[in-house]
């Protein structure tokens, strides 16, 4: 899991895929433009449902190993070649994991088998979503701006495990933070600025033969650039 840090936050970068569904959805294309809405029951002759997944470009699926029997174990999954969604089959190089979704099957909360202290029996000891849900409101501002990436926020959950005659070992698991009803919280990704316009304001405000420090000062003082460290 790759992690980028911004003001203190840690983040990972998601591509975001829409698919054509024939499911009732809160997102649509009419033809000309997206459309949302909690009210999209079925799929008309101009209007197609849409479901969204956020990809993780670079966490590898982790592939099935039960049967139907036991209940599926491995992770959902997109195929960029064939443009479909899965949760079994092998895992090639073209299947990214699936981390959120507006697809109501992909982030149904299942039963957690396990078992006690004290007992080897299994029991349930939990639910738990094979995949987090994303929030109404991104999907409100989606249709407006319909973003290639996204950023999602995770956070360290640190625990302790026995480590031999090591004692105690700290172990930091990132995981991503989400609100009470499953939803991520989503960071967009600030667009990269046009520096050769940004250059060009600089020529057309100052005297052109000024040096690259006296730029600088004039970035600073209409931009802000993060500085190096």
């Amino acid at each position: 899991m790759k992690k980028i840090e911004i003001n203190g936050k840690h983040y990972i970068k998601a591509n975001v895929v829409m698919l054509a569904t024939q499911e009732k959805s809160k997102l649509a294309f009419d033809g000309e433009k997206l459309i949302f809405s909690d009210n999209f029951k079925h799929n008309g002759t101009t209007v197609k449902n849409q479901f969204l997944y956020f990809i993780s470009p670079d966490e590898k699926p982790k592939e099935n190993t039960n049967t139907f029997k036991d209940g599926l174990n491995g992770d959902w999954f997109y195929n960029s070649i064939y443009k479909f969604v899965a949760q079994i089959g092998d895992i090639t190089p073209n299947d990214f994991k699936i981390i959120a979704s507006t697809d109501p099957k992909l982030c149904e909360e299942k039963e957690v088998m396990g078992t006690g202290i004290t007992s080897k029996e299994k029991r349930i000891i939990g639910f738990a979503a094979d995949v987090h849900s994303i929030p109404d409101d991104f999907l409100a501002g989606y249709v407006n701006n319909p973003v290639g990436e996204v950023l999602l926020e995770v956070e360290d959950i640190v625990s302790t495990r026995q480590n031999g005659h090591l004692g105690q070992a700290i172990v930091h698991n990132w995981e991503l933070k989400t609100f009470t009803d499953n939803t991520v919280l989503i960071k967009n990704i600030d667009p990269e600025p046009d520096w050769l316009n940004i250059y060009g304001q600089y020529l057309c405000e100052t005297d052109d033969s000024r040096t690259a420090y006296e730029f600088g000062k004039w970035l600073n003082i209409n931009f802000n650039p993060p500085q190096k460290k």
